[in-house]
């Protein structure tokens, strides 16, 4: 299994449960609940920017996700992309979205203080391996309270998430649907990522000043 199919296999594990986060600011509280769609997948691993692959330019996002899957979209078939370094880390580090759901905060985020064209209201960081791994939330419709992620990516720098309104966690509820299992999925994990480590020397995000969407 390589490390996009991996990436696919994560994804789906997290459609499989929803999120409900309860945070407080002083006297202040709010509770959201968050979830993802197949569809999602997309549009937050970067494949949107890998416009000369043919075999993504298919309007039913749900169907790619599935051939992904099934390991007829290939790690190798998108590396082929002249875009594809602008992606290569996003991958890298995909399959830890879920640690993102767990944060001890979350921002409520404002894009005019972070200078951004990112429309979210809500942001999810964690810091690893010297990059700070960001989770986009925005309200589903005019639902505010009911999040789905718009983006999400790795930078070098705190940039999104200096002056932000910063919201202390108090409580996540993850109301669980079937799943596979979590040992299966680690070696599923640890092994794409290993591969993909051979495949190229991979030290750093090498696009920290360029704004993602």
């Amino acid at each position: 299994m390589d490390l996009l199919q991996a990436s696919a296999v994560a994804f789906q594990k997290l459609t499989g449960s929803d999120y409900v986060i309860t945070a407080r600011k002083r006297e202040h509280t709010i509770r959201v609940s968050v979830f993802f769609e197949t569809g999602h997948f997309f549009h937050l691993i970067g494949l949107s920017k890998l416009r000369d692959i043919p075999v993504l330019n298919n309007k039913n996002k749900g169907n790619v996700f599935q051939r992904i899957l099934n390991g007829e979209i290939t790690y190798d078939t998108i590396s082929k992309s002249a875009f594809f370094e602008a992606i290569r880390d996003r991958i890298y580090y995909f399959s830890e979205l879920e640690t993102l759901l767990n944060n001890e905060i979350i921002l409520k985020f404002n894009q005019n203080k972070a200078h951004s064209l990112i429309h979210a209201t809500m942001l999810l960081y964690r810091k690893q391996d010297d990059v700070y791994l960001h989770l986009f939330l925005t309200p589903k419709d005019s639902q505010n309270d009911i999040l789905i992620p718009c983006s999400f990516f790795p930078r070098n720098d705190n940039k999104y998430i200096l002056h932000q309104e910063v919201y202390k966690v108090i409580q996540i509820e993850r109301i669980q649907h079937p799943e596979i299992q979590r040992p299966l999925f680690d070696r599923i994990i640890t092994q794409a990522r290993r591969q993909a480590d051979e495949q190229t020397d991979k030290s750093h995000v090498k696009h920290p000043s360029r704004e993602e969407r």
